[in-house]
């Protein structure tokens, strides 16, 4: 790959670690006009520590689960809160749902680490919440959590 088409959703961008740097959207980003996918570190308030974790006391959640879960917006367990739901997938490849009622995955606006045919995700379940997950296929259909466009 040459990486002229490296990031189709943050133009500019290169970087695959966690981040708060800007998204440059581009036509290819799925969200609507004044938004665009979340950066790198939208995510990560998800748990107290900022990290991935299956210890749900260090979930950042109100309440109990219910086929998802209410995130706090802010540190600490303060603030309002906003609702994630189990979603699932539609896979890439051979188009099969996966994982609607245990499972929610949401994209981020960079590449894998790893290898630049994956996205990353926000990944969750019941017992384990992954802010910083090493990604999934970018051909798979994943939930979109638009944030407001930041200007530069």
């Amino acid at each position: 790959m040459d990486g002229q088409y490296y990031n189709l959703w943050s133009t500019d961008n290169d970087r695959t670690d966690a981040n708060d740097d800007v998204v440059i959207k581009s036509v290819y980003d799925p969200s609507p006009v004044g938004y665009s996918l979340p950066a790198s570190n939208a995510f990560t308030g998800f748990t107290t520590t900022g990290n991935n974790t299956n210890n749900s006391a260090e979930f950042n959640v109100k309440g109990d689960f219910d086929k998802g879960y209410y995130f706090y917006t802010k540190l600490n367990k303060q603030g309002e809160t906003i609702y994630f739901k189990l979603s699932g997938c539609r896979r890439g490849i051979t188009g099969i749902l996966q994982a609607i009622n245990s499972r929610g995955w949401n994209w981020y606006a960079i590449p894998n680490t790893i290898d630049s045919k994956l996205g990353k995700v926000f990944d969750f379940q019941q017992f384990d919440i992954r802010p910083l997950d090493i990604g999934n296929p970018r051909s798979d259909g994943m939930s979109v959590r638009s944030a407001e466009e930041k200007v530069r």
